[in-house]
């Protein structure tokens, strides 16, 4: 294959590749090595396409492949939502917070409730749900509920992943990159 016809293909399917990856749940900082990686399984085996369904489809196919691949390699951050709380009251093994223990809880709910506060309304309603204990399944049975929705675990496994990392992100901007950061 000539680079020229290579050019072509990249110029006309690159902005499909970039939104299959946004919308694939990729954090910004992993999108760009996703794509190179999606384009480089593209070039590497462009003669291997033979044809049998459209070259959009083919290519869609690979950047989903590469996608989950990141989404699997990208092992959640350590600070869950739903354990924030209860480890603070709890205290990580070693740690013997003060008398400042009540303080420390009270901040920490202050930045959950704040962190709920920034996340788009169908993002909060799915944390809220997994924050109650409800499990994957029960909460897509209950956005089901909803008309045109059918139960979709993976859409809600991916909500929360996405809500987990920007907390994550969050705290780290305060300066939290563990919780024995909260404590010291």
């Amino acid at each position: 294959m000539e680079q020229t016809d290579f050019r072509g293909i990249y110029d006309r399917y690159g902005p499909l590749a970039w939104s299959m990856i946004a919308r694939a749940g990729i954090p910004e900082r992993d999108r760009e090595d996703v794509f190179m990686e999606s384009w480089e399984a593209v070039f590497s085996s462009l003669e291997s396409f033979s044809g049998r369904s459209s070259l959009a489809t083919w290519i869609g196919k690979i950047v989903r492949n590469k996608s989950v691949d990141r989404l699997r390699k990208n092992v959640p951050r350590p600070l869950a939502e739903a354990d924030l709380l209860h480890r603070v009251e709890d205290s990580p093994a070693g740690l013997e917070p003060g008398p400042d223990r009540p303080a420390v809880r009270k901040e920490a709910g202050k930045m959950l409730e704040g962190f709920l506060g920034k996340l788009p309304a169908g993002r909060r309603f799915i944390v809220e749900r997994w924050l109650e204990g409800m499990s994957y399944r029960e909460i897509a049975e209950s956005l089901s509920r909803r008309p045109g929705r059918e139960a979709d675990t993976n859409y809600v496994g991916k909500e929360l992943y996405l809500a987990r990392s920007r907390l994550a992100d969050l705290l780290a901007a305060a300066g939290i990159h563990s919780l024995e950061d909260i404590w010291e």
